[in-house]
């Protein structure tokens, strides 16, 4: 019999199945799948905003994202992406996620997998997605004006040595949200003596530059780049450590919880002091705010198919009162008296779970699918009420249930 929290988990999506539904197209390199695409190009060629891409686990070109859709890996492996996605010309209110995504490989090595989110094109939601940069010209994620974006259990590296000191995140005025993810800046480029003017060490770079951002990071670990050597004798010129993270603007704002936020090590090629290390968090207008009490988190297994099982996890305070928050768009935003980072879009659906321990896994089995629809993406996120009687949020999840006809 499935427990009571389950039971009410398939009320609150059956409760959402009037809202929108989506078509599944399905994306699979082999071809092994009938009606299937070969690349995930062709399919949001053909896609409609809110549908769901169900991409086969395998190796892809990269793609731009010009609607509102949920492209996720099915179950067994990860897509792995080659190039640069670009996300741009969202319809108002759009709302895109990817998830299970990894850098393609080529010839035997890590290749470049970043991502750029252009002006105003919405919000966006990465889950499970490793971003890297191997041209230390880019930054492995870029954020451009007016975006919302959410990192979950998410990781960003710029892994080669570079004399330019880009971040490995740059962002905009936009609202950019990290949970139990990690960012690491680029470190410096060694000296290259005897090449000429090529005695010095280069600064390693800045995990996160941000310009008139509000930022919120939980949960996570955000690492300036190691400042490159000198040649032997010039070690004065060492290069700095790179700061974790860099905000600057009137409008910018660093909120962080149960997080490692560190700046890189400055080189030491001796006999001299080694270079300074970089900072954790530099400011110049904006605001810093340190939220105390324990991390909340929520996760999801995903993609779902009807009648099949699946967990969901839930690690808070014992004693919480928790909700699930359900909701088929994102909204994203911060309410500062409150300290909750809210993704999930109003009017969303409460389902109260009660008083629940500090970590439970509530197992569940994916309900009925109406026979004249492939499936559905719900964003859900935890609210917990704790002792003291403030309101805590957990990250944001995409719960994707699908037709089990797919």
């Amino acid at each position: 019999m499935p427990s009571p929290l389950a039971v009410r988990l398939a009320v609150a999506v059956l409760l959402l199945a009037a809202a929108p539904r989506a078509d599944v197209l399905v994306v699979d390199a082999s071809g092994g799948a009938a009606g299937s695409y070969a690349d995930i190009s062709l399919a949001l060629a053909d896609a409609s905003d809110g549908d769901i891409l169900l991409v086969v686990p395998g190796q892809y070109p990269a793609f731009t994202v010009e609607k509102a859709v949920s492209i996720v890996t099915d179950a067994g492996g990860f897509t792995r992406i080659d190039g640069a996605v670009l996300v741009r010309d969202l319809p108002p209110g759009g709302h895109v996620v990817l998830s299970g995504m990894r850098p393609a490989i080529v010839g035997g090595a890590a290749a470049t997998f970043r991502m750029t989110v252009d002006p105003g094109a919405g919000s966006v939601l990465l889950r499970d997605v490793v971003l890297r940069t191997n041209d230390s010209s880019f930054p492995a994620l870029r954020i451009r004006t007016g975006n919302s974006v959410s990192l979950v259990d998410c990781v960003a590296v710029s892994p080669t040595p570079q004399g330019g000191g880009n971040p490995t995140i740059s962002a905009s005025a936009s609202t950019l949200f990290l949970h139990g993810s990690v960012v690491r800046g680029g470190p410096g480029k060694s000296a290259t003596f005897p090449t000429p003017g090529g005695n010095f060490g280069f600064p390693g770079a800045a995990g996160l530059s941000a310009f008139d951002c509000e930022v919120y990071v939980d949960d996570s670990t955000i690492l300036g780049g190691d400042g490159g050597s000198a040649s032997i004798g010039n070690c004065h010129l060492d290069g700095n450590g790179g700061h974790a993270i860099v905000a600057t603007g009137a409008s910018a704002r660093v909120v962080h919880r149960e997080s490692t936020i560190v700046g890189g090590a400055g080189a030491d090629s001796g006999p001299c002091p080694a270079a300074p290390d970089g900072l954790p968090i530099v400011m110049d207008l904006g605001t810093q705010t340190p939220v105390s009490g324990p991390t909340r988190r929520l996760a999801v297994d995903t993609p779902v198919r009807e009648g099949e099982a699946f967990t969901v996890t839930s690690t808070a305070v014992a004693g919480d009162l928790a909700w699930l928050a359900l909701s088929f768009g994102a909204a994203p935003s911060y309410d500062h008296p409150s300290k909750i980072p809210l993704v999930v879009a109003p009017p969303f659906h409460l389902e109260f779970l009660g008083s629940i321990p500090d970590a439970t896994t509530v197992d569940a089995v994916g309900p009925f699918v109406p026979a004249s629809v492939d499936g559905f993406p719900v964003l859900v996120q935890g609210l917990y009420l704790d002792a003291l009687g403030t309101l805590r949020a957990s990250n944001a999840h995409e719960f994707v249930l699908l037709s089990d006809t797919f």
